[in-house]
């Protein structure tokens, strides 16, 4: 395994929103180590897992 000394944080915020067609938000806010931040959005469980892998393969990389 190649070694790898990066970090990242990965802060999800999760709120419901009653008497919508798609009750559940979610704010992902993303930090690389190079520090850069990124937010994005998703308003189901897929939208959530994707970013999540979307943000460990950036990290991995």
């Amino acid at each position: 395994m190649a070694d790898r000394r990066g970090s990242g944080l990965l802060i999800v915020r999760a709120w419901l929103e009653p008497g919508t067609d798609r009750p559940v938000r979610v704010r992902i806010t993303q930090v690389v180590d190079s520090g850069e931040v990124q937010v994005a959005t998703a308003s189901s469980v897929e939208g959530l897992t994707a970013a999540t892998a979307a943000w460990l393969e950036e990290l991995m990389t």
